[in-house]
């Protein structure tokens, strides 16, 4: 929580368009809300021509890192992309973790 709030109050500060969600912490808390309950993401601006998804990795319970696929509108429709790449993109979310997760340590 503390690296969370920490990294929304530097992005909250930001003047770029795409940091604008960390204004709005209502908006923010209901989309991780919906993140956390899916079990990933989407990032779909429609000013843009590629469509975003990604799941997030994790190891002992924690965040470690995103794994995200990146694709043209044209290439798929995005319920196909859904339904298609989210469980490949979990799987392997997964397996990355665990990973980690049995890596000697250093």
């Amino acid at each position: 929580e503390d690296q969370r709030a920490t990294l929304l109050d530097i992005l909250s500060r930001s003047d770029r368009t795409e940091d604008h969600l960390a204004r709005d912490k209502s908006l923010l808390n209901r989309i991780i809300a919906e993140v956390r309950s899916n079990g990933w993401a989407i990032y779909d601006e429609p000013a843009f021509i590629e469509v975003n998804l990604a799941v997030a990795i994790l190891t002992r319970g924690r965040f470690l890192a995103s794994l995200a696929m990146r694709f043209t509108r044209a290439a798929m429709p995005l319920e196909q992309a859904v339904e298609k790449y989210v469980p490949l993109l979990k799987r392997a979310a997964t397996e990355i973790g665990e990973a980690f997760e049995n890596a000697p340590s250093v």
